[in-house]
C-alpha cells in the first residue's frame, strides 16, 4: 500500500484525530537521522555549560558524524581554543569547512578568519582532511521502516522531495541533497508551527503530503490529498493546514530581501509574532541572516523584544554563535544582560562559547564578539580596543588594522656572542618605551596603497609593482620619502597622528618580549617566515600575501621577512649616544634611512631581530611600509 493509499485509508483519520498517537506511532517506526544528532548536540551543550568540555566533544562528535553542522561548528572552536582537547588548527579548520559546505555562515566565517592565521600548507592540509572525512554510523533516515505493505519512496528520494516543497512553501531548508541536516530540521519545525502541529524533527508521509497540497505548483503532479480532519475527542476541530499569514515572517525565514521589503511596504509589524511567539528580527537572529536583520532594524525591529521563553534576538544569535548578527544588534543598542532561558544572558553565552576576553583576542575574534562577552557596545567595544594592549582596531575603512602593543622595556641590539651579528647593532643597551602605542597588524598593503594614491596622496606604483600583484600583498618599490607621503595622507584622514616605527620600536614589536634572535627562538626554523632557504613557497621568489605565517606574541605578522621596512630614524654605524625613550634618531647620515626586517631574498641573518640596514632616503627599492600612531592625544 502506497502512501496515496495510506492517506485515502481511514486510520489517517483516527490518527488526526488523536495526534498524540499518531506522533507515538509514527517515531516508533520512523528513524530520523537527525535525531540521535540533535540528541548528541544537545547532550554536549549540557556538558558544554556544566563546563566538561571534554565530554561535550565526544557528544558533538556524535552528533557531527551524524552530518549536525551546528556540532561540527562547535567541535572547530574547541579545537581552535584547545579545550577537550589539544589545539590544533588543522582540526579546527576541518570541521568549520565542513559544517561551511552544509550552509553553515558563521562556520564558512570562522573558517576564513582561522584560515587567515595559518600557513599555506596548514589550509591545504586541513582542506585534504575535509574532502577525505567521512560521516560515521548515522542512523537509517526517515521511510527507512516502511509501513506494513508499503515499499514507500527511497529515503533520500522522500527527502528531497521534502526539502523542493518547503523551499516552495517559503521556508530555508538548504539545498534539496537529501541531508536532512540542521536547516532543513529548522524549516520543517516552522512549517509544523505554522500548521497548528507540534515541534518534530521526524518527516512523515502525513507531513509530507501535507506540503504536497500546500506548495504552489505542486497539486498538479501529486493526485494524494488529506482528508478533512475529524473533530477531536473533546469536539474541538482540528486545525487545517494552512500557509503562515505573516509574509514578513516567510520572507525573514527564506532569507528574501525583495519579500521582505515588499511585506514592510505593505505595512507588515515589524515585532509582529509568529505562532511560537517569535518576531521576524528572532528568526532572522536565529539564522544567521545579518543582511535580513538590517533592513529590520532599519524598520524599528526592537531589539530587545523577549520571546515566550525570555530569549531576545540577541540572546538567539549568541546561542548560535552568529558573530555578524551579534554586532549589528549590538549596534542597534541590544542589551547583553537581559536573561533568556534558565537565566543565562547573552554575555553569558558568549564567555562560555568563546572564553574570556583574552582567550577571545588571542583566538582573533571579531570585536562583536569582544563587545558582548565584556558587555558594551561595538562602539565602547571599539574604544576599550584602542587602549588595551592586544587589542585591534582600524581608523578608516581603507585605514591598516592596527595592534596596541603595551609600554614596557628591552634590551636593544645583540650580544657579542649571536650568531650573524654585526657591529652596527652594538653596545646592546636597555630601551624603555614609556606607553602603549598601535603598530600595523601587518606591512601596508598594495591595496591601502592604492586607496592613497587614488585619492591623490601617493604616488603610483602599480608598474613596478606588477610582477607581485596582489591587493593582499605588502606593497614595495617605495622610497623613505614615499612613505613619508603615505603617513601623511593617513593622518589628514583620520585626524590621528600616523607615522612610521622608530627604530627602538621597531625592533621592540619584533621581539615581542623574546631577547633571542628571532621572536620564536635562536633558530629561523622551516617555513616560519619568507627569506631565503626559510622553507616557505616564496623563498627567494616574491612577497608573500600579508598575514601568511604566524603572528608574534604582540599579534604582529611579518615582522621577520617578507618585505623590509623602513623606520624613521637616520642612520648612525653604532648605537652610541642613541635615546633610551624609544625615540627616532635623528642625528646622524639622514641621507641614508633605517631599513629593518629582512626580506624575502635576503638569508635568514637579515632576519634577525637586532639586524640593522639602510637604503639611500630617495631610492626606491623592494623596501614596504609598516605604520604606528601614538594612541594619546
Amino acid at each position: 500500500m502506497g502512501i496515496s493509499d495510506i492517506v485515502r485509508d481511514g486510520v489517517v483519520r483516527r490518527l488526526i484525530a488523536f495526534r498524540s498517537l499518531m506522533l507515538t506511532a509514527a517515531l516508533a517506526l520512523l528513524t530520523c537521522p537527525s535525531a540521535a544528532a540533535f540528541a548528541d548536540y544537545d547532550a554536549g551543550q549540557q556538558a558544554w555549560d556544566a563546563g566538561r568540555p571534554a565530554e561535550a566533544l565526544e557528544h558533538w562528535r556524535l552528533a557531527a558524524d551524524a552530518g549536525d553542522d551546528r556540532a561540527m561548528l562547535a567541535l572547530g572552536r574547541l579545537f581552535v581554543q584547545g579545550l577537550g582537547a589539544p589545539q590544533d588548527f588543522v582540526e579546527a579548520h576541518m570541521w568549520f569547512n565542513l559544517a561551511a559546505s552544509r550552509g553553515n555562515a558563521a562556520a564558512a566565517g570562522e573558517r576564513d578568519t582561522l584560515g587567515a592565521r595559518m600557513t599555506p600548507q596548514q589550509v591545504a592540509a586541513a582542506q585534504e582532511r575535509a574532502a577525505a572525512w567521512q560521516p560515521g554510523d548515522a542512523p537509517d533516515s526517515i521511510a527507512a521502516v516502511p509501513a506494513e505493505g508499503d515499499a514507500g519512496p527511497p529515503p533520500v528520494e522522500a527527502l528531497r522531495e521534502a526539502q523542493t516543497l518547503l523551499s516552495a512553501l517559503g521556508y530555508a531548508p538548504g539545498p534539496a541533497d537529501g541531508v536532512w541536516g540542521t536547516r532543513s530540521v529548522q524549516a520543517y519545525r516552522a512549517f509544523l508551527r505554522d500548521i497548528g502541529q507540534p515541534d518534530a524533527d521526524t518527516l512523515t508521509p502525513e507531513t509530507l503530503q501535507a506540503m504536497r497540497d500546500l506548495a504552489p505548483g505542486q497539486r498538479a503532479t501529486r493526485t494524494a490529498t488529506l482528508p478533512d480532519p475529524v473533530p477531536d475527542p473533546v469536539g474541538v476541530p482540528a486545525s487545517r493546514p494552512v500557509l503562515p499569514s505573516d509574509a514578513l515572517h516567510r520572507a525573514v525565514q527564506a532569507g528574501g530581501l525583495d519579500a521582505l521589503a515588499a511585506a514592510l511596504a505593505d505595512g507588515a509589524e515589524v515585532d509582529g509574532r509568529d505562532g511560537r511567539g517569535w518576531t521576524a528580527l528572532m528568526h532572522a537572529a536565529n539564522d544567521g541572516h545579518p543582511r535580513v536583520v538590517a533592513p529590520l532594524l532599519e524598520a524599528g525591529a526592537g531589539v530587545d523584544v523577549r520571546a515566550p521563553d525570555g530569549a531576545t534576538a540577541l540572546f538567539i544569535a549568541a546561542l548560535h554563535g552568529h558573530a555578524e548578527v551579534i554586532g549589528k544588534l549590538l549596534e542597534a543598542g541590544a542589551d547583553a544582560s537581559i536573561p533568556g532561558p534558565r537565566g543565562r544572558t547573552p554575555q553569558d553565552l558568549a564567555k562560555a562559547r568563546y572564553g574570556d576576553m583574552a582567550t577571545a583576542r588571542r583566538n582573533g575574534e571579531s570585536l562583536a564578539v569582544q563587545a558582548l562577552i565584556q558587555g558594551v557596545s561595538t562602539v565602547e567595544a571599539r574604544e576599550l580596543a584602542r587602549s588595551m594592549p592586544g587589542g585591534t582596531f582600524r581608523d578608516c575603512e581603507v585605514c591598516p588594522e592596527m595592534v596596541v602593543v603595551p609600554a614596557g622595556s628591552f634590551m636593544m641590539g645583540s650580544p657579542r656572542s649571536e650568531e650573524g651579528r654585526h657591529a652596527d647593532e652594538s653596545p646592546a643597551h636597555r630601551v624603555m618605551i614609556p606607553a602603549a602605542f598601535a603598530v600595523g597588524r601587518h606591512e601596508v598593503t598594495r591595496a591601502e596603497w592604492d586607496a592613497c594614491w587614488a585619492s591623490g596622496g601617493c604616488r603610483d606604483v602599480r608598474y613596478e609593482y606588477d610582477r607581485h600583484r596582489g591587493r593582499d600583498h605588502p606593497v614595495i618599490w617605495v622610497s623613505w620619502d614615499d612613505a613619508q607621503a603615505y603617513v601623511r595622507w593617513l593622518s589628514q584622514k583620520t585626524g590621528e597622528r600616523y607615522r612610521l616605527l622608530s627604530e627602538a620600536e621597531w625592533e621592540y614589536a619584533a621581539r615581542a618580549g623574546s631577547q633571542a634572535p628571532y621572536a620564536w627562538g635562536d633558530r629561523i626554523g622551516h617555513n616560519r617566515a619568507n627569506c631565503y632557504r626559510c622553507g616557505s613557497r616564496w623563498d627567494n621568489e616574491s612577497a608573500a600575501p600579508v598575514g601568511s605565517f604566524a603572528p608574534n606574541a604582540f599579534g604582529l605578522h611579518d615582522l621577520h621577512g617578507n618585505v623590509s621596512e623602513w623606520v624613521e630614524d637616520c642612520y648612525s654605524d653604532s648605537y652610541e649616544d642613541a635615546p633610551s625613550d624609544g625615540a627616532a634618531r635623528i642625528g646622524g647620515d639622514c641621507d641614508r634611512r633605517v631599513i629593518r626586517g629582512g626580506s624575502w631574498y635576503r638569508n635568514a641573518s637579515f632576519l634577525r631581530s637586532a639586524n640593522r640596514d639602510w637604503v639611500a632616503s630617495g631610492l626606491r627599492s623592494s623596501s614596504g611600509i609598516r605604520v604606528a600612531r601614538p594612541l594619546a592625544p
